[in-house]
């Protein structure tokens, strides 16, 4: 984790549930009997305009600073017949997921 992140605006434990599932889910996607790795990151990043939308209102994100936490796996990823067709979960080879917070 970065020891420079700004403090955000957020809920401290939904935050937490997010991050500790999406470890979960990646430790799943390895497996109890393939080696592979979970990573964590974390860092400020300068977000333009209409790149990124709300996953509850589907509003662009305002363009600005985000502290962004990034959690990547080495599992398989979904084939397509598990992969959900409306899916904005990206797929291997890199999979990552990301939650965003406006600095304040």
């Amino acid at each position: 984790m970065s020891p420079d992140l700004p403090a955000v605006e957020a809920d401290g434990g939904l935050v937490q549930q997010i991050i500790t599932n999406l470890v979960i889910n990646g430790a799943e996607a390895i497996g109890p009997e393939t080696l592979g790795f979970v990573a964590v990151r974390t860092a400020v990043r300068e977000i333009a305009a209409s790149t990124l939308r709300n996953a509850i209102t589907g509003d662009w994100l305002a363009e600005g600073r985000y502290v962004v936490i990034e959690v990547q796996d080495s599992g398989c990823g979904m084939d397509e017949a598990t992969r959900p067709a409306s899916s904005s979960h990206s797929s291997r080879p890199r999979s990552t997921a990301a939650v965003s917070a406006y600095p304040r």
